[in-house]
Parts: C-alpha cells; structure tokens; sequence
C-alpha cells in the first residue's frame, strides 16, 4: 500500500509539472500557437522532469509522513523548490537546446509551485480519510501497542485507520466492523487459526507490525526465536559477495572525486593549527573484532584528555575548521579508506567506541547481535534517528539497526545510500 501511494504522489507532481508547462505555452504563445511550440520544448522538458523527479527523492518529499505541510515539511518542500529552479537555469542555460526560455521558465516554476501545493493538498485530504487500511488490535493494551496505536493516529495519510482494541478474535468477529488486518499485541496470544482462516483479515504480529509501520523491532520484543533468525538471515555468500565488490568500487570511486576536496581540506587543517591532518579512533567491528576508524581531525588536539563522552551538540571541542567539514560531511571522506580495507562497509551498523559497547551490551539486550555483521559508514539507524547521546538513545538507535539486521538487502541498500544523501543535502 505504501509503495502505490508513492507512486500516486509521484504521478500526481509529475502532471503538475506538465500542466505548469503547457499552460505556460498557452499564456504565452496563445491556444493556435502553443501546440506547436511543444516538440522544441519537450525534450529539455522531459530532462527537467527527471531532475526535478530526483531532487525531490533526494529531499525526501516522497516519503508519505513528509505529505502533510507542517512547518517543517514545508521549509523542506522550498529548499526542493529552490533547487529545481536552479537546476531548470543550469539545464537550459549551460546545455545546447534550441530555446532560451527566460520567461517561460519562470513562469513554469510558479505555476508548478502553485499546482503542486494544491495537489499535495488533496492528497493528503483523500488519504487522510479515504482509501485507508482498517486495523484492529487484539489482545491486552502494552506499551508497544500504545506507541503503535499512537503513530497511526497522528499519521493518518500513512494508510491505516484504527478501529479499536478487541479482548479476543470472538470479540472482534462479533462487532461485525469492518476490518482488514489485525494485529495481535502479545506474543503469547491465544490465536484461534482456524477461525482467523475462515476470514479474510491481514494478520500481523506486533513485533512484524513495528516493522512494517515503524520500520525497527523494539528490544521489549525481542526472544531468541527472532536473534536466531537474524544469525540465519546473514550468512548470504552471494549478497555478502556482491556486498564487498560494491564496497570496493565505491569507496575508490569516493576517494578518486573527491580528491581535490581531500587536499585543501587537509591544508585547512594544518594551517589553523599546525596539529595533525587525521584522526584516528578505536572502533568495533565485525566478532568484535577493534580497528582505527579515519576521519579528518574535526575537534582539538587534547579533546578527550579525559576519557571518552558521548556526543554532544554544539561541540565546543570542535575546531572553527571542524564545524564547516562536520556540517558539509567532509570529515567522513577518509573513511572510505575503512571501506576499502574490510574493516567496514559501506552500510551496516555505525561502529560503537569500545568504552561505550561494554557499557551498552550490559544495558541493552541482545545488543551482541550488532557485531554479527560488519559495522558500516551509513546505516538504517543513521538516517531514522539522530546521533545516540545517551544509553536511552543508544536503545532506540539499536532497534533499527535490529530491523536492518533482520531485513537487510541489496534493495535496503540502495535506499540507505540515497536516503543519506538525501540527510546531506538538506541538512
């Protein structure tokens, strides 16, 4: 359901888009003239669509919780709008087409803006009321279901409606509402299959009810019966293959174009202090396995004289030539060297300092399972949650790295990648 909203929402920016343009030709060329304006127009038309199609992923507008205009959402959807006007200059501007249109893109762009807010508007009305999937819970009331219960309720344009919270199966059959998946609250719930196989429901436990709406599995519910799985699901030798080449060719890829940036970044540093380039800090890996990860120095030289501290915002350790390589992301740049040599890859789990793994694996269960896996430059948790500053954020950031754990893939992967420049591009 999810993915067919997305595409509805695509579909519906994209003849935005079109509507813009060709009223635009309509303003300016009159109704006998405009259509034949459009074979010169549409193939530099059709290229500003698919930038256009792309900033807009990349500023995450089409996730369905993005949808609806908060303040927020809205900051987010201008920026994506600014960009495309940059890019619609740069495209008929820098490139050999047959036109010029000063005017004629202006005008595009604001037509498109007003269109698309309208559009996005009504999408969220129609699946903020319609269309939704009708949920119910059974079971008794735990914490678990109550964050879940909650989310559904303040999101509604994410496609579920809930109708309630049932004793039992029997209870819910005799309401005669209209339902069309459950959810069961506790593991040890008594499910009648035989009836639940005479009806027509969607089914889902709560713990594959987390992930399918909150994308993470919560520590309360894990058991062995899930951890055991999780080992199952990793030794993949032909993922686990693909995985490593891609690693490879990336990272000397990374470090090949981003070079220029390397040397003057590294300049930078030295001129402001005369103190090393590098830094280098002891990380876990893989089986535990503990290796130096390599940043560009971002923090003085004697920042953690007094052992280690989780992370702060507004560091004021940092350096006035680390903020600027922090904030545009250039501090990671030597990690590809990490990648390069196996002792990360390119998405996994962020690898934790071995102060903090000791402390975290007594606080939180089964938070071994995180070095089954090779640890990663970016990961699930890195772009659903901010940077753990505490042994309660390190919890929550966990579970998602248990849903990665759990679900990883070649096509998660790739969605990781692109939501991470998606994070660096509109932060």
């Amino acid at each position: 359901m999810d993915r067919s909203r997305k595409m509805i929402l695509f579909a519906g920016d994209i003849s935005m888009l079109y509507i813009a343009g060709y009223l635009t030709l309509l303003i300016r060329f009159g109704i006998k003239q405009a259509s034949n304006e459009i074979p010169t127009h549409i193939l530099p038309f059709i290229i500003w669509t698919i930038l256009l199609s792309i900033i807009f992923y990349i500023f995450n507008l089409y996730e369905t919780t993005s949808v609806k205009l908060t303040f927020k959402n809205l900051k987010q959807f201008l920026f994506a709008l600014s960009t495309s006007i940059v890019s619609g200059i740069m495209l008929f501007y820098l490139f050999p087409f047959s036109i010029t249109p000063k005017t004629n893109l202006l005008l595009t762009q604001i037509l498109f803006s007003l269109f698309i807010l309208i559009w996005r508007r009504f999408y969220y009305n129609i699946f903020s009321k319609k269309f939704k999937n009708q949920i119910a819970f059974i079971g008794k009331t735990t914490p678990e279901s109550e964050i879940l219960i909650k989310n559904i309720i303040e999101n509604p344009h994410i496609g579920y409606s809930f109708i309630g919270n049932f004793k039992n199966f029997s209870d819910l059959q005799t309401s005669k509402i209209k339902i069309n998946t459950i959810v069961y609250t506790e593991k040890d719930n008594s499910i009648n299959l035989e009836e639940l196989s005479k009806s027509d429901y969607d089914y889902l436990n709560i713990t594959k009810a987390f992930q399918i709406i909150l994308n993470k599995i919560p520590v309360s519910l894990m058991d062995n019966e899930i951890a055991l799985n999780i080992l199952e699901n990793k030794k993949n030798i032909v993922f686990n293959s693909i995985k490593r080449l891609t690693d490879i060719i990336f990272s000397i890829t990374i470090l090949i174009i981003t070079l220029p940036v390397t040397i003057i970044t590294a300049l930078l540093i030295f001129i402001e202090d005369r103190k090393n380039i590098f830094y280098k800090q002891i990380r876990v890996g893989y089986k535990k396995k503990k290796f130096n990860i390599i940043k560009f120095r971002s923090m003085n030289i004697n920042a953690e004289k007094n052992g280690a501290v989780w992370a702060i915002e507004k560091d004021p350790r940092t350096t006035f030539v680390g903020k600027i390589i922090r904030k545009l992301h250039i501090d990671e740049i030597p990690q590809m060297i990490n990648i390069l040599k196996g002792d990360i890859s390119l998405i996994g789990p962020r690898p934790e300092r071995p102060e903090f793994v000791e402390i975290l694996e007594k606080e939180i269960p089964f938070y071994f399972l995180r070095q089954t896996i090779k640890p990663g430059f970016t990961g699930w948790a890195q772009i659903k949650f901010r940077y753990a500053r505490s042994v309660v954020d390190s919890r929550e950031k966990f579970e998602y790295d248990l849903y990665y754990i759990n679900n990883w893939n070649l096509f998660l992967d790739l969605g990781i990648l692109i939501k991470t420049i998606q994070i660096i591009f509109s932060h």
